[in-house]
């Protein structure tokens, strides 16, 4: 389905899927089969004053209304931080120009400047693993280099030193597949190579607490934050 355009024709390679027109596509299609082929008609889906029951098509529900109005703002909002993140000004790593003072460190919030650039790489890897790996703070903050491995230039695989749903120590690895161009943005493979790259972590904590100028700690004992569990 979301390899064609609404007209019938094969998208180009380049061409974003899943994205939220594939979404209105998916819903379409489910008030469709509700409406003609189990004939339920076009009435949204409520429960009926006579009998309580539900009845009604659910695919226009309040609920689904709702969640494709919030997924439609989180997908244009998590684009934009995307690309706001990976502008030069902001993922470029820069030379390092001593501690700022008070007075610069306001400015550079007053621009949205928010962290450095090393800051930025680091947060893109945390996000993404936290993401595919559904991890929760304390075990993605235990993370350290060891517990990751590239099984080839398109595959990472993540053990786990933690996991507070797996105590017995039998934790299997996640295997991290390098995803597509249009989901970059949620991508681990990319983000670890580019934290990695910047960073030059090969030992210890892979999230570390960030330094004068913003770059990361050389202890490599010294975690982004210490979690208690």
């Amino acid at each position: 389905c979301d390899e064609y355009s609404i007209n019938g024709q094969l998208k180009p390679e380049f061409e974003e899927r899943a994205s939220y027109g594939y979404a209105q596509k998916m819903r379409a299609a489910a008030t469709y089969l509700y409406a003609r082929l189990l004939q339920l008609g076009s009435v949204p889906w409520h429960k009926s004053e006579l009998t309580g029951k539900m009845v009604g098509n659910p695919s226009i529900s309040e609920v689904v209304s709702t969640y494709m109005l919030s997924l439609r703002r989180r997908k244009k909002i998590m684009g934009a931080l995307y690309d706001h993140n990976h502008k030069p000004e902001n993922w470029d790593i820069k030379p390092y120009k001593g501690t700022q003072s008070r007075a610069q460190q306001q400015e550079d919030r007053e621009k949205d400047i928010w962290t450095s650039a090393y800051g930025r790489h680091e947060l893109q890897l945390a996000y993404t693993i936290a993401f595919s790996c559904l991890l929760r703070i304390d075990e993605l903050m235990k993370i350290q280099s060891h517990d990751f491995r590239l099984l080839d230039d398109k595959t990472l695989e993540l053990t786990l030193p933690f996991r507070k749903t797996d105590q017995c120590g039998e934790i299997k690895p996640f295997v991290l597949p390098r995803l597509p161009e249009e989901m970059a943005h949620l991508c681990p493979v990319r983000a670890y190579a580019d934290w990695i790259s910047v960073s030059e972590i090969n030992e210890g904590y892979v999230f570390r607490k960030l330094g004068a100028g913003g770059r990361p700690v050389q202890n490599k004992g010294t975690p982004m934050v210490r979690i208690h569990s």
